[in-house]
This record gives C-alpha cells, sequence and structure tokens, in this order.
C-alpha cells in the first residue's frame, strides 16, 4: 500500500485539483503526468482525469476537428457532458477512494468554463488551482505535434501531412475563444507557464501547490538526448573479478578513444561514477560539464 503523505501535506487543503489549461499541442497532458508522477514520489494519492480519454471511450476516436468549434451546439453539449462525468468521477475519487490530488487534463480555454470547474470542485471541499502552459514558439508546437498527436488514437491510420493539417484546425478552433489566464484572474491560485521557460505564479497560499510550481520551473518540453555507456574494460574484468576500484586496460583505453571519437561535440554534461574505470572512460569525451557523482557508484559490486 502507498505510504501515507508527509504530514504537512494532510491539512484541509488535502482535495487538491490542478486544472490544465491552454490550447492543444501545448504540453498540457506532459506536465499533467509530470504534476501526477512528482505528487505521487512525495507519497500523496494522485489521478488524471484526462477529457479526451473520456470522449474516445464515449464516442469513439477520428472526430473532426468541426466537432471542437464553439459554435458546434452538439459538439459542445457532449463536451460539457463528459467535463461533467470526469468532475463527478473526481469527486468519488476524493470520497471513496481516499485521494488528495486530482490533475484534470482537459483544455478549459473560457473563463466561464474556468470558473464552473472552481464552483463545482469547491463544492465538494476542493481547492483548484489553475496550470495554463502557453506556447507561440512553432517550432516547438510543430515537434509536439509531430511527436505526440500523429501516435493520438485520434489519427491511427491517417496520412501524417493530413493528420497534422486536421489537427492544426482543431487547434483553430480552440483559438478563437481561448482567453489565457491572467490580470483578470487575480482572485484564483494559478500557475501560468510561457513557452516553459517564464512562469507566473498568483495566489499559491497552499504548501503542495508552491512545491509543485518549484518543480514546474524546473521542467522543460524540448526533446533531449541521454547517453549511456559502459566503462571499457577493466583489469578486474580480465581476471573475472567483480567490484572494486580497477583502471582499465589497454583495451578499455581504445573504447574509450573509440567513444570520445564517436560523440563529437554533441555532450552538454557528462556524468560518471567516482570509481577509476568510468572516470577513465569518460575523459575522452568532449562535454564542457562533468560530474563524478557518488550516486553512480555501483551498490555491493551489483
Amino acid at each position: 500500500r502507498r505510504r501515507q503523505p508527509e504530514a504537512a501535506l494532510l491539512t484541509p487543503e488535502s482535495r487538491i485539483v490542478f486544472v490544465m489549461v491552454g490550447l492543444p499541442a501545448r504540453g498540457k497532458s506532459f506536465i499533467g503526468r509530470k504534476i501526477h508522477r512528482y505528487c505521487t514520489w512525495l507519497g500523496i494519492s494522485a489521478a488524471i482525469f484526462n477529457l479526451g480519454e473520456y470522449r474516445r471511450a464515449t464516442i469513439g476516436a477520428g472526430m473532426p476537428s468541426s466537432f471542437f468549434a464553439h459554435d458546434n451546439s452538439d459538439g459542445l453539449t457532449t463536451r460539457s457532458q463528459l467535463a461533467d462525468r470526469a468532475l463527478e468521477d473526481m469527486r468519488v475519487f476524493f470520497d471513496s477512494d481516499d485521494g488528495h490530488v486530482a490533475i484534470f487534463d482537459a483544455t478549459n480555454t473560457t473563463r466561464e468554463r474556468r470558473e464552473l470547474v472552481r464552483t463545482r470542485v469547491e463544492g465538494w471541499g476542493g481547492r483548484a488551482i489553475f496550470v495554463e502552459s502557453r506556447c507561440d514558439d512553432e517550432e516547438l508546437i510543430e515537434q509536439n505535434i509531430r511527436a505526440t498527436k500523429l501516435t493520438s488514437p485520434d489519427y491511427l491510420g491517417w496520412d501524417a501531412e493530413d493528420a497534422v493539417r486536421d489537427f492544426r484546425a482543431r487547434i483553430a478552433q480552440y483559438e478563437k475563444v481561448y482567453e489565457p489566464v491572467g490580470d483578470h484572474d487575480e482572485d484564483i491560485p494559478y500557475i501560468s507557464m510561457h513557452n516553459v521557460r517564464k512562469v507566473t505564479v498568483n495566489r499559491l497560499d497552499s504548501y503542495l501547490g508552491s512545491r509543485v510550481a518549484f518543480f514546474l520551473m524546473a521542467l522543460n518540453l524540448r526533446t533531449r538526448k541521454i547517453y549511456f555507456s559502459r566503462h571499457g574494460e577493466s583489469e578486474f574484468n580480465v581476471v573475472g573479478k567483480i567490484g572494486g576500484d580497477p583502471d582499465i586496460t589497454a583495451r578499455g583505453q581504445r573504447y574509450a578513444t573509440a567513444l570520445g571519437k564517436w560523440m563529437g561535440d554533441r555532450v552538454a554534461r557528462l556524468w560518471t561514477s567516482t570509481l577509476r574505470r568510468t572516470v577513465q572512460t569518460g575523459a575522452t569525451v568532449n562535454a564542457p560539464h562533468r560530474r563524478s557523482i557518488g550516486l553512480l557508484d555501483e551498490i555491493n559490486a551489483g
């Protein structure tokens, strides 16, 4: 069973709903999953309520962009009903499942919708904290569309370029009614992220909300590459020993040289353990920032 949250978090604020806000392809789901993972790591019972999943489970995938138009009364009614269902499931999560944190993953692009969500949440003793992701970096938006939306069930079997055009048409529907979080929302708690790099925080008077805000300041939506390499052959490898702190052999040095040549200038940071064999292997890698970290040392020769 999951361990109980820290005592400092077990207060009347325990029912917290992080309400995602923003246009499609702005990283809301990514941020929501990060908040969920962070809360779980803290030992807090948390759950994600993704409105897109409710839609696909109820009416199927592959809805055209016109379904998301604000003047499509049938589509608007359906989406409102799905939001109501998600909020009701959220209430049950808090009441019956010993929940403490919920992430409502939806666009919530209008002040009217956000006020409705806040009223519902406060109605059952919860506290809504809005988390907005704004992005006008076209390169990042395009990257997000192609990396995540093309593999979505909504575009299963679609031609890639047709899917991109349709999804951009969906974004355009939301842009017509989008009301960003701002000065007019000074009475509500929110975290607004602009291109991830700029974070604005308002009325965060809760312990957990503040911790999540600091956590989000460290996020980066851009794709990063992480390379892993075993150390070059060590003297103990030759004789079948494990553990210890031996040097690398001549053969291990050849591997290290080849590794450094292959990596070229693509490494920004290099982390090794404090053991000689890993430090020696990494010595040939051209990295402007390098660290030897004890936490990367093997444990009990394993």
